[in-house]
């Protein structure tokens, strides 16, 4: 099955998305400055190139959101430029690692830029990384509510590159589960299909580490956990090998979406006893 990139994508990203722009860039059009960001940051499709400016990994890789490479020279900055942006996020896309979107970092607290970006897109991390990433409501703290001197830093995603249908700022990018596995995520998924198919992408650990953060599973509970993601994973691995290679159906739809909803809600299950 062909692995698209989302740089096949480009015009229609470029079409439906905004960054976030510095107030001294509001007046600017769109796309001069969608042109900018993806020249500032077209270098770092190669990872190699983002390591040797300075970019490092933090945390795991998220269905939804991707694997975080945080600059610490340019986080410590604060400042928010579209072409320098502190954290980019990769994906493994056809076994390969692959730049789908950006983030803006500031001190939380500080004064968010003025637009065109809503502030209320902006929330804020004030725990480790690791833990951070795995949390299922990872974005619930809105940068805009938080006062002067609130502890951590405030930030603001942006998905240049793969396009979001929850929109350009929200924290997480349920398209990712279907990009990863080479098909095209179909409008208005409900976003428990794209759980489904996260499993077939590698996405059990991580769902096993989320229970972890609002349970103390025990070695027994997160076995028995890993065992029923597992099985749902090797389901929907088994029924994409056996599919035509055509765009997904709403039968197709319903069936993931059922299948995750009865799995996690096993998994829930489990991590309670």
């Amino acid at each position: 099955m062909a692995r698209p990139s989302p740089r096949s994508t480009d015009a229609a990203v470029a079409a439906a998305l905004l960054v976030a722009l510095p107030a001294s860039l509001v007046g600017q059009r769109i796309d001069e400055f969608m042109a900018a960001a993806r020249r500032g940051t077209a270098v770092y499709q190669d990872r190699g190139a983002a390591i040797a400016a300075g970019y490092r990994p933090m945390g795991p890789e998220s269905p939804a959101m991707g694997r975080h490479w945080v600059h610490p020279g340019l986080l410590l900055q604060g400042a928010v430029d579209p072409a320098r942006p502190q954290i980019l996020s990769y994906a493994t896309i056809g076994g390969q690692p692959v730049l789908v979107g950006v983030a803006y970092a500031v001190p939380a607290g500080v004064e968010l830029p003025d637009g065109p970006a809503p502030r209320e897109a902006w929330h804020v991390h004030d725990g480790p990384v690791v833990e951070e990433a795995v949390q299922p409501d990872h974005d619930a703290h809105s940068a805009a509510r938080a006062g002067p001197g609130a502890g951590g830093v405030a930030v603001l995603h942006a998905w240049i590159y793969v396009a979001n249908p929850a929109g350009p700022f929200a924290s997480d990018n349920w398209a990712l589960p279907f990009v990863r596995l080479g098909l095209a995520p179909p409008a208005g998924a409900p976003q428990a299909a794209a759980r489904a198919l996260a499993l077939a992408s590698g996405g059990a650990p991580f769902y096993v580490e989320q229970l972890a953060t609002t349970t103390e599973l025990t070695a027994a509970a997160a076995r028995r956990i890993e065992s029923i993601l597992t099985a749902a994973a090797n389901t929907v691995t088994g029924w994409l090998a056996s599919r035509p290679d055509q765009p997904l159906d709403p039968a197709e739809i319903e069936w993931l979406a059922r299948l995750w909803t009865e799995a996690w809600s096993e998994a829930r299950a489990a991590a309670r006893r």
